[in-house]
């Protein structure tokens, strides 16, 4: 009776026993039961459903609650599932592969639960339609706690160089090395701005197509354009000395100076003002209040100043005039850009004008005349003398040769009076060479490679 009664308290015992038992044990095991069942009654849980959500990829309904028992078996409306996991907490069931939840009609379905023991059936509702599109994310959560470093990674490509560092300083000069062998006669090239060290020699003067009579002439990297007086202006092949072209420039007075800059050849005379494209077409005309006698390019405008009257006009590229006279300026002719100021002949000296401020300062010269130019660190002009003078208006040398056209080669200082042409070492006004030409010289040029000479009213230009 011990052990039945032990036994009696587990009903899946009790069962086996009463189907084994007869007499007094059966009479017993009756009793007994009438007894165990209230309690059995009394201790049955009831489960409580909280959620249900249906996973339509995996086919499979979560139900999250409490007190739920073992052997859940799970039915969305009439239709079975089968259990895939649960506990006392949380029970997945999958629907059926022939009846996917998106199978069935949308709808609210009844969800009920049975265990096996001791809960209660539960139940609950789930609403199944077609899923519908993505919602908008959520706002970024705040960030979790840093982990732990991890592992170091395999070393990355390597990077690209980085910028150079400044110079370190100067090192202390090292021995003097052995004497090299004697190298080759280099050649005589047509590079521009190429250097030339050999003796200057006269060449043979070329005859300009009549009627000619050169003067100012302006190099454009190809070719040399020569004011030829009256007749206009001709454009010359560097190489070998071909006329290219003869324009007229629309005006009858004697040319006063010529410029490139960069894109159209410039060309002045008294009261006119022209400009043609260096590659060809229509010639541009343009008129200039007073005698124009000196011009220069700054990079921007083309810069025109009066000898008989205080007048400076710059032009832009379209030939639009703006008067841009500083107050009190003398007139002047002939004119040259240091990279920040025009510089002009003129007052007893030179003009050094700030074209930004409008103001202008007069230094002193005496002779300063013919024409003058800037040799990328100082100012020489012509005249009685051939003068270097600083963009202070500081006189640094005078070198006693008369020079009524100068021009710079990138080394020397070429200055021709007549028929006599020096060319003056910069660093210290000595004359290197002393050439004659076979008529006197109207102007020069330098094309990188040769100094050339316009030979006046004789209508010969010379290469030298």
């Amino acid at each position: 009776m011990k052990s039945l009664s032990k036994n009696l308290k587990r009903p899946f015992l009790v069962r086996a026993i009463l189907s084994k038992k007869t007499g007094v044990f059966a009479a017993v095991a009756a009793a007994s039961l009438a007894l165990v069942q209230p309690a059995a009654m009394e201790a049955q849980i009831t489960a409580v459903v909280q959620s249900t959500s249906v996973n339509y990829t995996a086919n499979t309904i979560t139900i999250t609650g409490t007190g739920f028992g073992s052997s859940p078996a799970v039915k969305v409306g009439t239709l079975a599932l089968t259990t895939s996991s649960s506990s006392s907490t949380k029970i997945v069931a999958s629907f059926p592969v022939a009846s996917p939840p998106s199978s069935l009609t949308p709808g609210t379905y009844r969800v009920s639960i049975n265990f096996y023991f001791p809960e209660l059936p539960a139940a609950s509702e789930v609403t199944l339609g077609t899923q519908g599109p993505a919602g908008a994310p959520g706002a970024a959560g705040a960030p979790g706690a840093a982990g732990a470093p991890g592992a170091a990674g395999a070393p990355g490509a390597a990077g690209a160089p980085g910028a150079a560092g400044a110079p370190g300083a100067q090192g202390q000069t090292g021995p003097q090395g052995p004497a090299g062998a004697q190298g080759p006669v280099g050649p005589n090239t047509q590079a521009i701005a190429q250097l030339r060290w050999y003796q200057m020699g006269a060449g043979i003067p070329v005859l300009l197509p009549q009627p000619a009579f050169p003067s100012y002439m302006a190099f454009d990297g190809q070719h040399m354009w020569i004011s030829t007086g009256f007749a206009g202006i001709e454009e010359v092949n560097a190489s070998d000395m071909s006329v290219i072209t003869r324009i007229s420039p629309g005006f009858s007075d004697q040319p006063a100076a010529i410029l490139f800059d960069g894109s159209n050849v410039w060309e002045i005379g008294g009261a006119g003002v022209a400009w043609v494209p260096a590659t060809g077409g229509t010639v541009n005309q343009a008129s200039f209040p007073g005698t124009a006698a000196g011009m220069a390019f700054d990079g921007q405008y083309v810069w025109v100043i009066a000898s008989d009257q205080s007048a400076l006009y710059k032009y832009n590229s379209s030939g639009v005039a703006v008067n841009a006279t500083p107050s009190g300026l003398p007139t002047a002719n002939q004119m040259c850009f240091d990279g920040t100021y025009l510089w002009a002949l003129g007052g007893g000296g030179v003009l050094r004008i700030n074209t930004a401020a409008n103001t202008f300062n007069a230094y002193p010269l005496n002779g300063a005349g013919g024409t003058i130019l800037f040799d990328g660190s100082h100012v020489w002009t012509g005249g009685a003398n051939l003068t270097e003078i600083d963009t202070s208006g500081n006189v640094l040398q005078t070198v006693n040769v008369p020079a009524q056209g100068i021009v710079f080669d990138g080394t020397y200082v070429w200055a021709a009076n007549g028929t006599t042409v020096n060319k003056v070492r910069v660093s210290d006004g000595t004359i290197i060479a002393t050439a004659t030409t076979s008529y006197p010289v109207g102007g020069l040029s330098f094309d990188g490679v040769y100094v050339w000479a316009s030979l006046g009213n004789s209508g010969y230009v010379q290469k030298m």
